[in-house]
């Protein structure tokens, strides 16, 4: 039946597999207005599991444990400890590591003087994999006293690995004990980086010192470059070759980088995509990013591009995002859809 509940939160695996009546009533449940939906590929969720060495038999049976994301039933508990702030980290690297806002260096020191975009590029990925070094060695400092610091005797009680154990199902008494780096602000990063390759190193109308000097001014010293850049094409989620390139680029380093990296709780770091609200306070203490948001503005939410950004319709938007190998994400990855009444009413 199609439900009309507003509340609780509904959720949907799909999947091959699944029947056809069965997903007519999902979609029917959205168009009604019920339009806060999860609706996870299935077959994906199962995949990405395998890929971090969880046995077939077991895959199959992961669960939505949350707003989105997954876990192998009966055998595995997670902890999402850290979301961090991509623009932020491409801050740092257009000034050798140091924060605007604070002018304290956060950082590694990667230099200012780059010959190429590829360059820069790369002193990005340096820049990120110092800040992910350092987040790693203090959450799992803390993780080490999980079962002291926030016990879970009814989360435990109910899982037979913890009971068989007689270990708190928060500490190290799961088949899976999973920690769960998540990274916010893809879209903001992707059009940030378009900007920063078109304007500093291909058509070279500012330089990476210029440019810095424009964000500390909140864009008020080059409106006309902020306009120039807010109206160019190349966005993630528009079916720019470019922007679409470097989103794939940006997935596959941070899902190698991440995932199936021990943690200190006999178990293993994964990736997730999941900014959920943090888009916004994250967005509210930065200075303006080289997309041409202004300091305060939001970030862009999950894998969903910039508010505005995406002009090539819903198909454009879908096949932007269908370039990333979602496989590799053990944790989620979300992309958030807002579609007008009229576009989806009637059985077409």
């Amino acid at each position: 039946n199609v439900l009309s509940a507003a509340n609780p939160k509904l959720q949907a695996k799909i999947g091959k597999n699944t029947p056809d009546k069965f997903l007519k009533a999902v979609l029917e449940t959205i168009r009604n207005g019920n339009s806060s939906i999860s609706i996870m590929n299935d077959d994906n969720a199962a995949l990405s599991l395998m890929k971090v060495g969880v046995p077939k038999e077991e895959a199959l049976t992961n669960l939505m444990s949350g707003c989105w994301d997954y876990i192998v039933k009966n055998h595995e508990v997670k902890t999402i400890p850290v979301r961090v702030s991509l623009p932020k980290i491409l801050e740092y690297t257009m000034t050798n590591g140091r924060c605007l806002s604070t002018n304290e260096v956060v950082g590694c020191e990667t230099g200012t003087d780059f010959e190429t975009f590829e360059d820069f590029y790369l002193a990005y990925e340096k820049q990120c994999d110092y800040i992910w070094k350092r987040v790693k060695k203090i959450i799992e400092n803390w993780e080490l006293y999980l079962g002291d610091i926030s016990p879970s005797n009814m989360f435990s009680g109910t899982m037979t690995d913890s009971l068989s154990q007689g270990v708190d199902g928060y500490a190290r008494g799961m088949k899976y004990n999973t920690t769960v780096y998540t990274v916010a602000g893809l879209g903001t990063l992707v059009d940030s980086l378009c900007a920063i390759k078109k304007y500093v190193f291909d058509k070279k109308e500012v330089t990476l010192e210029e440019f810095v000097d424009i964000l500390k001014s909140n864009w008020q010293s080059n409106e006309k470059l902020r306009k120039i850049i807010l109206n160019d094409t190349d966005k993630y989620g528009n079916g720019s070759a470019m922007a679409d390139e470097l989103m794939v680029r940006l997935t596959k380093f941070f899902t190698k980088s991440i995932n199936g990296v021990p943690n200190s709780r006999g178990g293993y770091w994964k990736i997730g995509t999941l900014s959920i609200d943090k888009n916004v306070r994250y967005g509210a203490v930065t200075k303006a990013t080289p997309d041409g948001r202004k300091e305060g503005e939001p970030f862009s939410k999950n894998l969903s591009p910039v508010i505005g950004m995406d002009r090539g319709g819903i198909t454009t938007l879908l096949n932007s995002v269908g370039k990333i190998d979602f496989s590799e994400f053990p944790h989620a990855g979300m992309l958030d859809l807002v579609l007008h009444p009229t576009a989806v009413s009637g059985d077409d």
